[in-house]
């Protein structure tokens, strides 16, 4: 077969599909026979993977690779807004603001008081406290 002419096809030259072919069957025919002459390179040296994903707690992820290749941080796109929840903000901090005042009621012990004393202003106060 004869060999690829890399100067086809000539300028102003009428283009044909047979002497297409024909070029790109040259073309072909001179890669085939010199790929297998390239001896093969050596052999290199083994890929690595990913080790570890840390969240660095900012929005930002970091990739570990295991040979401690670290690459990042990349910033993580923020998620969609969540379904309100039942009680708002302002009507938790309204429910609590009184709630100090549960206790109240109950009287402070004097420094003399006995076991029996002390146990029942416990059990007052903690019924104090769930109401």
């Amino acid at each position: 077969m004869a060999a690829y002419d890399p100067n086809f096809p000539p300028c102003n030259a009428e283009l044909t599909a047979a002497s297409f072919r024909t070029g790109f069957n040259r073309l072909h025919h001179t890669l085939a026979t010199q790929i297998p002459a390239i001896p093969p390179g050596q052999q290199g040296p083994p890929g690595v993977d990913v080790a570890d994903i840390r969240n660095n707690g900012n929005g930002t992820l970091t990739v570990i690779m295991t040979d401690a290749t670290k690459f990042g941080p990349f910033t993580l796109p923020p998620g969609p807004q969540g379904p309100p929840g039942e009680v708002s903000g302002q009507q938790l901090n309204d429910a609590i603001a009184g709630t100090s005042a549960n206790s109240n009621s109950v009287n402070t012990l004097d420094e003399n008081a006995d076991q029996a004393t002390i146990i029942a202003k416990i059990n007052e106060l903690i019924g104090a406290l769930r109401r």
